[in-house]
């Protein structure tokens, strides 16, 4: 078993990378994958903190573990855990203030990258293409995906931003994660939407056709 390595990144914050991460995680590790997510912001350790409000009764799904204080040697200590897991989901910093991306990219498999539907996102990501172009070619299986996350698809913006979008450069998930209240939610319990129930039907619907379409690119 040799784990596939997805990293969530972005240049900037608050696009949902931590979000993306354990949604992903937690919703692989429930069709009975091992997985791991690791932490790549020990200055916030979001996802720590996330998985550590769980109760020991209902643990979090997937591992999760703190990688960052590795900077850029990061894809060797992610290279230790390759054959404990199937899948190693790594929650990225901004990759402005951070070469831990970098590093990631190295042995990634993919690289999920989320953005808002608004222009200053999208400004900002044209810094992490050009990342992505330049990792490519020293890691020639790396795949990419632009997710569009936290969208309203009834505003003016974000159907005039999708236009736009569609010609980044970088493929775009058929997925769309939706603004909605759940996802905020789902870290004051330790958990994923899944654990949420019926208000979160929505939900759990993006975050599976997500899951879905992650396996399918990765096989």
């Amino acid at each position: 078993m040799t784990a596939k390595i997805i990293a969530v990144i972005n240049r900037k914050g608050g696009c949902g990378k931590t979000t993306i991460s354990m949604m992903l995680g937690g919703a692989i590790a429930n069709k009975k994958k091992k997985v791991l997510v690791a932490d790549g912001n020990s200055e916030q350790g979001s996802a720590i903190r996330w998985a550590s409000v769980a109760s020991s009764d209902k643990p979090f799904p997937a591992d999760v573990v703190e990688i960052g204080d590795t900077t850029d040697q990061i894809h060797n200590e992610l290279r230790k855990y390759i054959y404990d897991y199937d899948f190693i989901i790594v929650d990225c910093p901004p990759t402005a203030q951070s070469v831990i991306g970098e590093s990631v990219l190295l042995v990634a498999d993919l690289a999920i990258v989320p953005v808002e539907p608004n222009p200053l996102d999208i400004w900002g990501t044209v810094g992490i293409k050009k990342l992505i172009g330049e990792m490519v070619i020293k890691n020639i299986g790396l795949k990419s995906r632009l997710l569009i996350n936290k969208c309203n698809p009834n505003t003016r913006l974000t159907k005039d931003v999708l236009e736009i979008i569609s010609d980044f450069g970088i493929e775009l998930f058929n997925t769309k994660i939706h603004k909605r209240t759940v996802y905020a939610e789902a870290p004051a319990i330790g958990g994923i939407v899944h654990d949420l129930g019926y208000k979160a039907k929505e939900a759990i619907q993006e975050i599976d056709q997500l899951t879905k379409e992650v396996i399918k690119i990765l096989k």
